[in-house]
């Protein structure tokens, strides 16, 4: 399957995961009161911050090195290699969590769901990066959609029927959604997990392509700048808790979540690209035009979708229900985190090929800094509206430093001005659209932002097109055989 079809089979397939996140976020948000809400938002981030911690990048090395080569058994090794220790470090952290559980007498069986969760993120991490490396887009689509109809099926019937304290119900539903996608995952690349042992010729052969002390050089790296990357994802949570309110944390999660909804197609993107991305490098470094198409695809994709969720943004907000309305001005500039982190996905990769890994902390310290100073100054002003700007802001600042770093790692000549003109144009829209609900002027901007787009990318609005036709076209025909 060509790199096109494989974006193409992907967005058609998380097509039914966006509509099952419209559904399903303001039914969750209208049973559950907002702290309950806020404080799931955290468990998530502590599980996260778990993974980047434990995983000592070792997700990021099995991606580098899994198409150094092409024999299956050397595929076998390389997730051998890379998952054992994080995975036995899940093992003991869990047990250590349980062990504290039972000796702290006032200790919440949240710390127990926290417990299982942590082991099946971590194999869920490489059990998920084995389905996107064999680009099955299919499976991972199916994944993602079980995933969530698990956790809203369940959290529904735990809060509704069994009348479940809302955070238990809310976390509960969130662990065994997340056993369930890593038993799918698992057990269809069953091959790769459970694999014969190599014998001790292969094992040295492969050994001399890629050995521990070569993953690790380039994975630890990720640790840190991961951790830097949390705090500046995480800390316009923690800092709302403490200098706001519980209440205006669940509003903040609420907003977070229905950009989550428009960011599964971001994720979507992001879990295909990046094998893609480093399997032509390793085919075929010289052409970089396969990475200028990327770039423009996904930026006339994202901001589409981005300035759709704004102009309507009155309307998906209504849905979540009367406690959570205010998250309607938090949604603007929240649209700019999954619009930039993506387009710099495209941009970034340079730095992965060139095995300079340590430039990511660079520049995910340096945008933590950021953030945590505007989250410090906006947010005991205007409260979680502040926290959504200094998101907002801050990654376009991630999306400038990703990009010139790279560039001096892998030249590439991107269509960077039409880029500029478009987020300059789109940061007008948002800006406006963080104070004011729907009116005339938002309608007007609507207008001129698209008529920019469409004028700047029509070239990469054709091809789209395109490939949009001669896929539906091919399922037409398959449905006609």
């Amino acid at each position: 399957m060509s790199s096109q079809k494989h974006f193409i089979n992907l967005f058609m397939g998380v097509g039914l995961n966006v509509v099952l996140g419209v559904i399903t976020t303001p039914v969750i948000t209208r049973i559950v009161a907002p702290e309950a809400y806020g404080n799931l938002s955290l468990f998530l981030l502590y599980a996260n911050v778990f993974l980047i911690v434990a995983a000592l990048g070792q997700d990021q090395s099995y991606a580098r090195f899994f198409y150094t080569r092409d024999e299956d058994e050397y595929k076998q090794y390389v997730l051998k290699m890379t998952s054992r220790i994080p995975l036995a470090i899940a093992l003991v952290c869990a047990a250590i969590v349980v062990c504290g559980y039972l000796i702290i007498p006032e200790s919440k069986a949240v710390w127990l769901i926290f417990a299982v969760h942590i082991i099946f993120v971590m194999l869920g991490q490489f059990s998920n990066m084995a389905v996107r490396l064999k680009m099955r887009t299919t499976l991972y689509s199916i994944i993602i959609n079980v995933q969530k109809l698990i956790y809203v099926g369940l959290a529904v019937f735990m809060v509704l029927v069994l009348k479940w304290d809302h955070l238990i119900a809310l976390t509960m539903a969130t662990m065994i959604a997340q056993v369930s996608i890593c038993i799918i995952g698992v057990s269809a690349e069953r091959k790769q997990w459970f694999a014969p042992k190599l014998s001790e010729e292969q094992h040295n052969e492969f050994k001399t392509a890629v050995d521990r002390k070569a993953l690790m050089a380039f994975g630890i790296p990720f640790i840190f700048a991961n951790l830097c990357n949390w705090v500046f994802t995480g800390a316009d949570k923690i800092m709302i808790k403490a200098m706001a309110s519980g209440t205006e944390l669940g509003i903040y999660a609420s907003a977070v979540s229905v950009v989550g909804i428009f960011s599964i197609i971001t994720t979507t993107f992001c879990t295909i690209w990046g094998p893609m991305a480093i399997e032509k490098f390793e085919k075929d470094a010289g052409d970089t035009s396969f990475f200028i198409k990327a770039t423009d695809y996904i930026s006339v994709i994202l901001f589409t979708a981005g300035a759709g969720v704004v102009l309507f943004k009155d309307l998906i907000v209504y849905l979540l229900g009367s406690d959570y309305r205010t998250a309607v001005f938090l949604l603007p500039f929240l649209t700019l985190h999954p619009i930039m982190y993506s387009i710099s996905e495209t941009t970034v990769y340079g730095i992965n090929f060139a095995k300079k890994t340590k430039l990511h902390i660079v520049i995910a310290a340096t945008c933590a800094t950021f953030n945590i100073a505007l989250n410090f100054i906006l947010i005991p002003e205007i409260g979680a509206l502040g926290a959504a700007i200094a998101t907002g802001i801050t990654y376009i600042l991630f999306f400038i430093m990703r990009t010139v770093m790279s560039l001096r790692c892998f030249p590439v000549k991107y269509n960077l001005k039409k880029l500029a003109v478009t987020t300059v144009l789109y940061m007008a829209f948002v800006v406006y659209n963080s104070w004011h609900n729907i009116d005339f002027v938002s309608i007007i901007m609507f207008i001129v932002f698209a008529a920019v787009l469409i004028a700047g990318y029509r070239q990469s609005i054709r091809e789209l097109l395109a490939m949009g036709l001669d896929y539906l076209k091919g399922i037409l025909n398959k449905f006609k055989r």
